[in-house]
């Protein structure tokens, strides 16, 4: 996001003390997170070198050296190969207009101490990657996700959606949870070369005054695969949803201002060349109906 946060995300809501508001200065999770490498302090993550001529695909090449004079059947077998990965694409196409799952409500809780957060959140962020589909909407605590690689190397996308928490007297081992409901379909697969598909969900927290992230946590849903030569990997046609409390816990300062994220990022790669090309694709769909802070 790196942008002010426009007033009216402000909550009057908000617990603090008189005279007191939330700085208006939100950094979002980062630009373009990439799922193995946490942005930090605003830096753009490193992006995966190429695996085209590395040592894995040197050797490949040469074992398959022997059979370049075939054109007639490799061709073949990647018309083949193609229509398969066409078949997946169209099942997480059809996975994609389903809503997001409304689980069973999350009932009542126990008398305890603390604060519950539900929508309207004070913000929402997406990674603006170009590579692929990324919504996320602050006032209904919603986001998702959705991008493919076909032999075009890495492609990734990220969302969240988070809200101010003031600390009053402060807690050395303050607890962050989130519900989250979920939803998401993916796949990878190989044919002579190699694919990566990786989805990560998020806890993240940073502190107004530490001017820093103070929490970073990866949460369900994740998941990380790769594929190589003729394998194929994945949770199509079908997906997979569910409802999960998710926590994290940070050290939080006396009378100080923090934010709290959640957020996912997919980043998928696929690699090709002459004997062929792997194919990568994921979506995922997010819905926060509440989060908490302090003890249950």
């Amino acid at each position: 996001m790196n942008e002010a946060v426009d007033e009216s995300h402000i909550r009057s809501r908000q617990r603090c003390p008189d005279g007191q508001s939330p700085p208006l200065e939100t950094p979002g999770p980062g630009p373009r997170p990439v799922v193995g490498a946490p942005c930090r302090g605003g830096r753009e993550a490193a992006t995966p070198a190429p695996r085209g001529r590395t040592l894995p695909g040197r050797a490949r090449e040469l074992a398959l050296a022997h059979a370049r004079h075939n054109t007639a059947e490799r061709r073949h077998l990647e018309e083949e190969w193609r229509k398969l990965v066409d078949e997946r694409l169209k099942a997480v196409e059809r996975f994609g207009q389903r809503d997001t799952p409304v689980l069973q409500d999350a009932g009542s809780f126990p008398s305890a101490v603390l604060r519950l957060e539900a929508p309207p959140y004070d913000f929402d962020w997406v990674s603006g990657s170009g590579q692929g589909i990324e919504h996320a909407n602050r006032l209904t605590g919603k986001y998702d996700l959705r991008t493919q690689s076909i032999g075009r190397g890495t492609q990734s996308v990220a969302a969240g959606v988070g809200f101010w928490f003031f600390s009053g007297e402060g807690d050395p081992r303050q607890r962050f949870a989130a519900l989250v409901d979920y939803s998401h379909v993916w796949f990878d697969m190989a044919s002579f070369y190699v694919a990566d598909n990786r989805q990560h969900t998020r806890l993240w927290v940073f502190g107004a005054s530490e001017k820093a992230w103070v929490a970073q946590s990866d949460v369900t849903p994740s998941w990380s695969d790769h594929v190589g030569w003729l394998d194929s990997s994945g949770n199509d046609p079908e997906g997979e949803e569910g409802r999960v409390s998710n926590e994290t816990v940070f050290r939080a300062a006396p009378n100080s201002w923090y934010q709290c994220w959640i957020w996912s990022a997919i980043e998928l790669y696929a690699d090709s060349g002459f004997w062929g090309l792997a194919a990568s694709s994921a979506e995922v769909k997010i819905s926060v109906p509440f989060a908490v802070l302090g003890s249950l």
